[in-house]
């Protein structure tokens, strides 16, 4: 018998955002039809001492959320959009938004950002081995 597949969801839950997070924990388990591995991260754990353990050595893609999602599908659902990419992508995200006369990013950026509206990354869906086969150096 073959291991059930497990959805790897990761999160950054700072300063105030304890409430949020949980409300979002608890959204992706009642939708979730996979198992569910939470990588949740404090503020604390940001910085260098830790990124070793940030690149998730054992973690070949993930799913990252800000603490404001709220799921009202299965996580399932997007973790299947993995099946989809090709051997050169290595993350997916929706764009800031769809219509153009509200967005921020092509009203206000003094930055570049992609496309006509900017992406959003508040949900992002990445294939963590290509990742760090391509952009990761870690020092022993």
């Amino acid at each position: 018998m073959q291991p059930t597949e497990r959805v790897h969801l990761a999160v950054v839950a700072c300063g105030e955002r304890l409430e949020e997070t949980v409300t979002m924990l608890k959204s992706a388990l009642i939708f979730s039809i996979k198992p569910l591995q939470f990588h949740i991260f404090a503020e604390d754990q940001l910085h260098d001492s830790f990124k070793g353990i940030l690149i998730l050595k054992e973690v070949d893609s993930l799913l990252y959320v800000d603490t404001d999602i709220l799921f009202l599908r299965p996580v399932d659902d997007i973790w299947s959009l993995l099946k989809k990419f090709n051997s050169t992508q290595i993350a997916a995200m929706a764009p800031e938004h769809e219509e153009p006369r509200i967005g921020w990013y092509n009203r206000f950026a003094r930055h570049p950002y992609y496309g006509k509206t900017g992406v959003n990354s508040g949900v992002m869906l990445m294939n963590m081995t290509r990742m760090r086969r391509k952009y990761f150096k870690v020092s022993h």
